[in-house]
């Protein structure tokens, strides 16, 4: 594809997807594709982008609150509105960010406790240690029996065997099959139009 036929094709994308096509490119890439406006908007994203993700730990609200004030001078600020939406279109295209906060408490939680039993340690305080340690222990679970993987070779898949026999479905048997089939031909064989009966539907009161 040429340079004009990926720049006709990048004008057709909608704002947020043409923006993000080139959030990550230099400016002097983005700007053969994107307008001065667009340009704006590129260098907003990112460094909210950049943000969030160095603190996935912030709220909605302390996000608001980096784009209000332009990101402490990276970009120009915007209203609240614009900033809320900002925030969904951002994790709407890059993930959402508060599956890397979890893995961040867990770093969080993990430095802490291993943190706590280093400087008990040194001090000799061993109900620091025991009690860091339990909490460590309950972090990864260490209290609780470890789960046995599937044999998967001693699940034997269901054998299914083809049969006529109804009477293994639970369905009585028919006597005389065949005698019945005539039965059924005979009576239903000389049902003409004259003898069907229109059903009478009944309103509802």
């Amino acid at each position: 594809m040429t340079t004009a036929q990926s720049l006709i094709k990048t004008k057709e994308l909608p704002l947020p997807e043409k923006v993000y096509l080139h959030l990550f490119d230099d400016e002097k890439v983005a700007s053969q594709y994107l307008t001065e406006n667009e340009m704006r908007i590129k260098k907003r994203w990112s460094a909210i982008y950049s943000y969030m993700l160095d603190n996935p730990y912030l709220s909605t609200s302390d996000i608001v609150t980096f784009i209000l004030t332009g990101g402490v001078g990276a970009f120009e600020p915007v209203s609240k509105s614009q900033a809320y939406r900002d925030i969904e279109i951002i994790q709407n295209y890059l993930g959402n960010i508060k599956n890397a906060t979890k893995v961040w408490v867990r770093h969080i939680v993990y430095n802490a406790c291993v943190e706590t039993i280093q400087a008990a340690q040194k001090k000799k305080d061993f109900k620091a240690i025991v009690m860091a340690a339990d909490k460590l222990g309950k972090y990864f679970k260490l209290d609780k029996e470890d789960v046995d993987p599937l044999d998967w070779e001693k699940i034997i898949p269901p054998s299914f065997e083809p049969t006529d026999d109804v009477t293994v479905l639970g369905i009585k048997k028919t006597e005389n099959i065949e005698q019945r089939r005539r039965e059924l031909r005979a009576k239903f064989k000389g049902s003409s139009d004259d003898n069907i009966l229109e059903a009478e539907v009944l309103d509802d009161e």
